[in-house]
């Protein structure tokens, strides 16, 4: 069984107490003269939906903050990237073995979570846990 590592309901203010919430973030770190950009990784149905095998249980809990902190880099002009789990027979390697199934392009849960900006950002695809990697 996946464990949670939040309790529901929860507001997205108890799951940034260790960090400042995106308004202060942005407005108070001196990002002048730097190229800050906010990099979300599988933001996707496939880990955020309940129906779905490979679900994060608290997942969802931090949607919103991090859709409040994509809005408010936006709002800066700063860059947005957001990847999206995919995979063929070439890329999924052991994960096919792991899963069961590969996050194929049509798959029902491959798809962004509808409530991220992502169309104000940079949509990265990726076949590998590691976003850097290749």
């Amino acid at each position: 069984m996946k464990s949670r590592y939040f309790s529901f309901p929860i507001k997205s203010r108890e799951v940034f107490e260790l960090i400042p919430d995106s308004v202060t973030l942005v407005e108070t770190i001196n990002l002048s003269g730097r190229r800050p950009a906010l990099l979300v990784l599988d933001m996707q149905e496939f880990f955020l939906n309940a129906d779905s095998h490979a679900i994060v249980p608290s997942a969802p809990s931090i949607l919103p903050g991090i859709v409040e902190l994509s809005l408010r880099f936006v709002e800066y002009g700063y860059p947005v990237v957001f990847t999206q789990h995919l995979n063929d027979p070439h890329t999924a390697g052991m994960m096919a073995s792991w899963w069961k199934d590969m996050i194929r392009h049509d798959h029902p849960h491959a798809s962004l979570h509808p409530d991220l900006p992502a169309d104000l950002g940079l949509v990265v695809p990726k076949g590998q846990y590691d976003a850097f990697f290749d």
